[in-house]
C-alpha cells in the first residue's frame, strides 16, 4: 500500500517556485477525476500507466485520492457561528480601507473572516481579520504571514488568491 505524504504548510513553503504549476495541477485534477470514475481497485494501475514518469504528478494524484469524498459538499450553507470578536462591535456594514464589509463568512482559531467588496476593483472579496489580543502574539503574527505568503503562491481554481496584506 502506498501511503501519500500529507501536504503541509512547511512542505508547500519548502517546494522552489515552478512555472509550470498551473499546468500541473491541471494535469492532476484531470488525471484525479479520470481515477476516480475508475473502480476503486483499479485506480493505482490507471495513474501509474498514465503518469508513472512524473513522480510529482503521481505523488500529488494519490495525495488527492486519498482524501475523502462527500457528496454533499456544499450542499448546504455553512453555519455562521456568532463572533468572537472579543466585545468589539461587528464590522458589518463599515468601510475598512477600501473595502466595504457585507456579512460575517465564519470564525476561527485563527480570526474573523468577512465577505466584503472591493471598491477600488469592483469585486467581491474575504477579509481575515485577526482578534486585536494577537496582534500582540509575535507566533501569532508569524503564523498569519506564513499563511498569505503560502496561499499566495499556489495558483489553483479551488484555493483563494491574497490580494493584499495589511
Amino acid at each position: 500500500m502506498i501511503v501519500p505524504r500529507p501536504i503541509t504548510a512547511e512542505l508547500l513553503e519548502s517546494q522552489p517556485h515552478d512555472p509550470d504549476a498551473p499546468d500541473r495541477w491541471r494535469r492532476a485534477e484531470e488525471l484525479y477525476h479520470a481515477a476516480r470514475s475508475r473502480p476503486h481497485d483499479e485506480r493505482e494501475g490507471f495513474i501509474v500507466a498514465t503518469a508513472g514518469d512524473d513522480p510529482m504528478l503521481l505523488d500529488d494524484v494519490r495525495s488527492l485520492l486519498a482524501q475523502p469524498v462527500s457528496d454533499r459538499f456544499l450542499e448546504q450553507p455553512p453555519l455562521l457561528p456568532t463572533p468572537a470578536s472579543g466585545g468589539r462591535s461587528s464590522l458589518i456594514g463599515h468601510r475598512l480601507g477600501g473595502y466595504q464589509v457585507d456579512t460575517l463568512i465564519g470564525v476561527g482559531g485563527m480570526g474573523e473572516v468577512y465577505r466584503a467588496r472591493d471598491l477600488r476593483l469592483r469585486r467581491d472579496v474575504a477579509l481575515k481579520i485577526l482578534p486585536p489580543q494577537f496582534l500582540l502574539d509575535a507566533d501569532r503574527l508569524a503564523r498569519f504571514n506564513r499563511e498569505a505568503r503560502v496561499l499566495a503562491s499556489l495558483n489553483h481554481p479551488r484555493i483563494a488568491g491574497i490580494y493584499g496584506f495589511e
